[in-house]
């Protein structure tokens, strides 16, 4: 199936199950079906292109899904559950909807991560997050997002919950460039932030306050402020 026109959306408002091939080469493709869609199959999405899962969808990736492409792939709404292992080299965009499942979502492509909700899922970000606009960002249903590369913290509280597990890997990097607010803030088992690279406070005069546990076993710089 190929979107090979048109700058705008095309919407599918009903279940897909795709075992085959899904090729976005323009504008965006919508789905917003209410009833389960169930992918084993793989998604390219072209440059400028955008694949999205929309408000009110369900969306089950299962082994076999594989997301690629210089494109983007924006989840804005509804739930994706990651079932198994999955691999996406698009730009990945969180703007509202949750991730949850059992499966890793690993993304090589970098990570806008501008709301919604990390759940119960695990995000594996080679390509490095970019945390920005106002919205609070949720990892409230014990999730993990481990940042790999250069990920940068501009706006917006980030949001834990239920042992949810923020961190920066060997090698990765945080830039938090104001007076932010990293916290545990749903159910009884507490949430953590880990530093096993680099975390650095360089803006703000102000205080980012870590709510959270914080286990560092890398680098810390506070460069402005009060962290």
């Amino acid at each position: 199936f190929t979107k090979s026109g048109g700058t705008g959306t095309t919407t599918i408002g009903i279940a897909f199950n795709n075992t085959g091939m899904v090729n976005v080469n323009a504008g965006t493709l919508l789905f917003n079906s209410t009833n389960t869609s169930t992918h084993a199959g793989a998604f390219a999405v072209g440059t400028g292109a955008v694949l999205e899962f929309g408000a009110g969808s369900s969306s089950n990736l299962n082994g076999g899904t594989s997301f690629t492409g210089s494109g983007t792939t924006r989840i804005s709404g509804g739930t994706v559950s990651v079932n198994a292992p999955v691999s996406m080299s698009t730009t990945l965009q969180l703007t509202g909807g949750t991730i949850v499942g059992s499966g890793a979502l690993t993304v090589s492509g970098p990570m806008s991560f501008q709301g919604g909700d990390v759940g119960s899922g695990s995000i594996v970000a080679n390509g490095g997050v970019t945390f920005s606009t106002g919205n609070d960002k949720f990892m409230g249903g014990g999730g993990d997002l481990h940042l790999g590369g250069t990920s940068i913290w501009t706006a917006g509280q980030i949001r834990l919950g239920n042992g949810a597990v923020l961190k920066t890997l060997v090698g990765g990097t945080l830039n938090n460039t104001f007076d932010g607010e990293l916290r545990h803030d749903f159910g009884v088992s507490v949430s953590t932030f880990e530093n096993a690279g680099t975390f650095t406070k360089s803006g703000g005069t102000g205080a980012t306050n870590l709510g959270l546990i914080f286990n560092n076993t890398g680098t810390v710089n506070a460069n402005s402020g009060t962290l």
